[in-house]
């Protein structure tokens, strides 16, 4: 019996990536247009799935949902974003994340 065919995305999972800020204010508005331009690519390519920053008073920082093969491969595609080359990003982590209540969609 022939096994049904999968995609590279079924093979895919969720990595939750964890920015945290700690350029110049300056800097980080300075190359926010540019993040963001960045970002989008990734969403319209199917990379992203969300991202936002965080909205409390702790130290500052964001979330993104990357679809990818491991953590290491989710940091792998955001290696260019201008924030991590400019270093307004001062550290960086990644998980793999599943969703068991709701959904992306």
């Amino acid at each position: 019996m022939a096994q049904p065919s999968t995609t590279k995305e079924e093979h895919m999972s969720l990595q939750a990536v964890t920015y945290v800020y700690g350029g110049s204010a300056e800097a980080l508005a300075e190359h926010r247009p540019a993040h963001r331009q960045f970002l989008n690519d990734l969403r319209e390519a199917g990379t992203l799935r969300a991202a936002g920053p965080y909205d409390d008073h702790e130290a500052p920082g964001a979330l993104l949902l990357i679809q990818a093969e491991s953590p290491e491969a989710a940091l792998a595609a955001l290696d260019p974003d201008p924030l991590l080359i400019e270093q307004v990003i001062t550290e960086r982590s990644a998980r793999p994340w599943k969703i068991t209540v709701g959904s992306l969609d």
